[in-house]
């Protein structure tokens, strides 16, 4: 997905014509003569900026920019127009929350003035945005690692199931990742607060709906949470449901669609559970994750062989658990015996390694079929 400052809608040809001559070499941009046209664009692409005519055919601009609104919450949405009423007015900055009016014609310096100052608002909301996530993200992960001296096998799950999920929302061109993956490591969290200790009990339907309430109900006292919140109502309502899934191109589904498939990787009858719930049309499972083909020699989950294996301290991921002690040079402990790495002890350790401070190989647990 590519980034561009600004995306110009108006069915006036001869003033797309007109602004594309003004904003030449000032503006990495596009412009589109109608909606559909434009909508694709924006499913395609991350706008800075939008400028839309107030009326276009078939849709006024407020509706459209409230429909831009939800595809895109961070483009910067200006509304361009020629004359419009105050109630289309009133609802274009109540529902679509216009950035600015311009009224046509536009002046140049006014317009290009707009743009800058747009832009600017675009990219100080993407830097808070990232540094919400950051410290966001990280405090989980602390959480997370603090409870696997508590509950290791478990915590051991949330990292399987959330490299499955980050796999797949890369190679379906998900959106939102960042909720999609908090929302996981919060369900966890909560599964372990809960004492639901290994992945067997938490995969029951009664468990895992309690442990989802749960989860939705502590982060619904959050208001910085709300969209997290409503990704796991969404969850939860589909593990109510009976119904099969047709796609997993949104967070809830492609959730529920990692827990299981993790849950039955090493079942010889994996597909047929799957097929169960999702559409056999979704996606080839060799096409998805081809490290994870089922294997027919086994029989249940517990059939899979975990076998010990040393390797270079590069070479650590997320969910390995550490059969012997890493320390630095001067002796510091960064992971005790029995230890699952988690990212903050994975960024430790690579922050002594690139410092020459810890060096080596170690001996890791590693699960294979049998």
């Amino acid at each position: 997905m590519s980034a561009l400052d600004l995306i110009i809608v108006d069915d006036d040809v001869n003033l797309l014509k007109g602004l594309k001559r003004t904003l030449h070499g000032k503006y990495n941009f596009v412009t589109a003569s109608d909606v559909e046209t434009a909508l694709d664009l924006i499913s395609e692409n991350d706008f800075a900026v939008i400028i839309s005519d107030m009326k276009m055919p078939y849709m006024y601009g407020d509706d459209f920019l409230t429909m831009v609104r939800s595809m895109s919450p961070n483009t910067v949405r200006i509304c361009l127009s020629g004359e419009s009423s105050m109630d289309q007015t009133v609802k274009a900055i109540n529902n679509a929350e216009i950035y600015k009016f311009l009224k046509k014609p536009c002046d140049n310096e006014l317009l290009t003035k707009t743009i800058d100052d747009a832009i600017k608002i675009y990219q100080k909301s993407i830097s808070e945005k990232q540094k919400f996530d950051h410290t966001a993200k990280g405090v989980i992960y602390i959480l997370l690692d603090m409870l696997n001296h508590v509950a290791p096998e478990i915590t051991q799950q949330t990292f399987l199931v959330a490299k499955k999920a980050k796999n797949l929302s890369d190679r379906l061109g998900i959106k939102n990742q960042w909720e999609l993956e908090v929302s996981i490591l919060l369900m966890f969290h909560c599964a372990i607060h809960e004492r639901v200790y290994n992945y067997d009990n938490l995969m029951k339907p009664e468990t895992l709906i309690k442990v989802l309430e749960k989860s939705a109900q502590s982060l619904g006292r959050i208001p910085i949470f709300a969209k997290i919140t409503h990704v796991l109502e969404q969850l939860i309502m589909l593990c109510k449901s009976n119904k099969i899934i047709k796609t997993i191109d949104d967070s809830p589904s492609l959730i529920k669609y990692c827990l299981f498939d993790t849950y039955w990787q090493h079942d010889t009858s994996r597909e047929k559970k799957m097929l169960e719930m999702f559409d056999n049309k979704i996606l080839p499972w060799q096409d998805i994750l081809p490290e994870e083909e089922p294997d027919t020699n086994n029989s249940t989950n517990s059939s899979a062989k975990v076998i010990e294996k040393e390797i270079p301290l590069e070479e650590l991921e997320p969910g390995m658990t550490v059969l012997q002690r890493i320390s630095t040079s001067s002796g510091m402990t960064l992971i005790k015996p029995g230890e699952v790495i988690t990212e903050k002890k994975l960024n430790d350790i690579m922050r002594f390694l690139i410092k020459g401070l810890v060096s080596g190989v170690v001996i890791v647990n590693q699960e294979v079929s049998t």
